[in-house]
């Protein structure tokens, strides 16, 4: 894991609790993938800070 990853899920960790790790892995629709989007590219919010406010376990998942 990279610093940047550990960081991640430190901040992950705070925000959620221990629990968020225990949770089934998702599968996301286009159209929530779509709306996380649209709050970095229109809304002007950073990847990572929605990542976090929405509980996903990687910012790599808006990104694909």
């Amino acid at each position: 894991m990279r610093p940047g990853e550990i960081a991640y899920m430190v901040a992950l960790l705070q925000r959620h609790g221990e629990g968020i790790l225990d949770s089934p892995q998702q599968k996301y629709t286009a159209d929530f993938k779509l709306a996380a989007i649209d709050r970095v590219l229109l809304g002007g919010e950073a990847l990572r800070q929605v990542s976090l406010d929405l509980g996903l376990t990687n910012t790599g998942i808006l990104v694909n």
